[in-house]
């Protein structure tokens, strides 16, 4: 398929797979980049270890010229995700932080209850959320890790993110 598609189009999949061998990696050499779901499931590892494998593998294709879309629900929902739109709207934290440790050119982040193929009650239009309206900036380095715990600061943002308490801190700084 990569080889018949005309040079003028993307060539994107659900590639990286931190489950997978190798993370899948191979597949990145004939695509222009990945979108990852279920980046949080896997073999019998910790939470931890799932989030840190994903957030490698996708700082891993950036660093390439690839692009990455990373795709999230509700943090610990599983699917069906059966929440509350209120529900909804407090839940993104988690998923948001884990998102800006990836955070680059070309990384982009979309948060949904489910594929928007399935039927559904409910469609949500993210883009309306407060936290997308704010201003990040630029970010002043990659994030750091010590333990379980991942930290980056950007120009009006400083996002923590402890794994092991599965808990994230983004704070807002002024403009």
């Amino acid at each position: 398929l990569a080889e018949r598609l005309p040079s003028s189009k993307i060539y994107i999949g659900n590639a990286l797979r931190q489950m997978s061998k190798n993370g899948a990696r191979d597949r990145l050499s004939y695509m222009d980049g990945s979108y990852m779901e279920n980046w949080t499931q896997g073999p019998s590892q910790e939470m931890s270890e799932k989030v840190t494998a994903s957030i490698q593998l996708a700082r891993e294709a950036l660093s390439k010229g690839k692009m990455l879309w990373l795709t999230s629900g509700p943090w610990g929902c599983g699917w069906p995700c059966d929440v509350t739109e209120e529900e909804f709207l407090s839940s993104m934290d988690m998923p948001l932080a884990i998102f800006l440790m990836i955070a680059e050119t070309n990384a982009y982040f979309n948060y949904q209850k489910e594929t928007l193929v399935q039927e559904d009650a409910w469609k949500w239009d993210s883009s309306t959320m407060p936290e997308f309206k704010k201003a990040l900036g630029a970010p002043k380095g990659p994030p750091i890790k010590v333990g379980n715990t991942l930290s980056r600061h950007f120009e009006y943002l400083t996002v923590q993110v402890d794994l092991d308490a599965e808990q994230a801190i983004l704070n807002w700084h002024a403009e």
